[in-house]
């Protein structure tokens, strides 16, 4: 829930300042700030408790290729945070983003090849046909959906679908 509400507060505090809301970037920012702190602390206080109770999981973490989703992790969430402290919410976006990534990533890689106790990720995969349909269907896919979403993230970034905002009214002559 933490990371929910950290990357929503990063994201929205971004659109508070493309809009030049004051007052949604001030409420946003502080909210970003304190649900990062939190997510980091929740971050911190689950590597402790892997320690003792899942200790193949917290070497998996702490060595290799877990170690590193660990690190990136650690710096683009410390980088996201100090951005969103100095105002810079658009570049806050991809390093909080990163973050959260960069954590499951590292997951997955300190679990590997193990998903759960008896099962490997290679018994748990569908045949190779389905994989190979699945990579096709995909690349089909993103192919064809690519263009267009960075089409609208585009026009959404640049504010082209904002409401107009009403223009003062000119002074009496």
């Amino acid at each position: 829930m933490a990371i929910s509400a950290y990357l929503a507060a990063v994201y929205l505090a971004a659109d508070a300042a493309r809009i030049g809301d004051a007052d949604l970037i001030r409420r946003f920012r502080r909210r970003a700030l304190g649900a990062g702190l939190v997510g980091g602390g929740f971050a911190l206080g689950a590597l402790a408790v892997l320690r003792t109770d899942a200790p193949g999981l917290f070497g998996g973490l702490t060595r290799g290729p877990g170690l590193a989703g660990l690190l990136v992790s650690a710096t683009a969430g410390v980088s996201a945070l100090a951005l969103v402290w100095a105002g810079r919410y658009g570049v806050a976006r991809p390093a909080s983003a990163l973050a959260v990534a960069a954590i499951l990533g590292g997951w997955a890689l300190a679990q590997g090849p193990v998903l759960l106790p008896g099962l490997t990720v290679e018994a748990a995969a569908a045949p190779r046909p389905t994989l190979a349909s699945l990579v096709v269907a995909v690349a089909v896919g993103a192919v064809l959906l690519a263009p267009m979403l960075l089409l609208l993230f585009r026009l959404a970034l640049r504010g082209r679908f904002d409401e107009p905002r009403a223009r003062p009214a000119d002074p009496p002559d």
